[in-house]
């Protein structure tokens, strides 16, 4: 995963994964990032030309 620095020096672990029309998945309080890929939504969606952002909320591994 990426990262980037936001606000207060807070860092957030984000990927992108494939091409297309971006998708944000944003996962419930304490979610990791891997629940969408274990689920099959990520790949489903990908499979459907779509690109997908997912990120690790602040406290969340590895941001």
């Amino acid at each position: 995963m990426e990262s980037v620095v936001v606000g207060g020096g807070v860092r957030i672990a984000y990927e992108q994964v494939s091409a297309g029309p971006p998708v944000l998945l944003a996962g419930g309080t304490g979610m990791p990032p891997v629940a969408w890929e274990l689920s099959g939504v990520r790949g489903a969606l990908v499979e459907a030309g779509f690109k997908m952002v997912t990120y690790a909320a602040r406290g969340v591994t590895p941001s």
